[in-house]
């Protein structure tokens, strides 16, 4: 638990949280760790999710290791919606209050007002709801129906094509354009105003 607990404090100071309070819990082990005459080396093997972090803990010298679940909780002020909100909706500092909340489970939740600049609704959103990175996207930079120039990369060689976009779509959205030469369809992810880059097979 010390060490969990460490661990959790490093990462508050590592993503420079303010006003956050972290807490661990730590799961009974499926087997239980064999008597150590000198302290354990306790190591962290996943730490990918603060829900489930997984630590081993082994006796010095030994091979064998006991593995830890560890459940953490991580409490620090997020932004969330002061009302229901629409699709697709500009949303500024007017429309959020801050509340304490654990951000364990939605480690993208945003702490700064500041990240809400151009930014609009990706979906509805509900009074109350924490707002999250992925819950949002940034101004269109592609309108259905515009012309767009389809750049792909293949190393040092790039190839560009006039495209239409056959649907709107903000900086990283992934939209439906259609190849002015070809005729065909592809998937391509819009990387600026006016130009997509293809992320997809070619459709007929």
């Amino acid at each position: 638990e010390a060490a969990a607990q460490a661990w959790l404090d490093r990462y508050i100071a590592d993503h420079a949280f303010t006003d956050a309070t972290g807490s661990v819990a730590v799961q009974p082990a499926r087997r239980a760790a064999p008597a150590c005459d000198a302290p354990y080396d306790i190591a962290a093997v996943e730490t990918k999710s603060l829900t489930r972090l997984r630590f081993s803990a082994r006796c010095p010298g030994q091979t064998r290791a006991t593995a830890y679940v560890v459940r953490a909780r991580l409490e620090v002020p997020v932004l969330i919606a002061t009302s229901a909100l629409p699709a697709n909706q500009p949303i500024s500092e007017a429309d959020v209050a801050r509340e304490v909340r654990d951000i364990a489970p939605m480690p993208d939740a945003l702490t700064d007002a500041a990240a809400l600049a151009n930014r609009r609704t990706r979906r509805a959103l509900k009074a109350g709801q924490v707002l999250q990175a992925r819950l949002l996207k940034g101004a269109e930079a592609v309108r259905r129906g515009q012309a767009v120039q389809i750049v792909a990369n293949t190393g040092p060689v790039e190839v560009t094509a006039a495209g239409t976009a056959m649907q709107d779509g903000a900086i990283d959205d992934v939209i439906r354009v259609k190849n002015t030469a070809t005729g065909k369809t592809i998937t391509a992810r819009v990387t600026g105003t006016g130009t997509v880059e293809p992320v997809g097979s070619v459709k007929k």
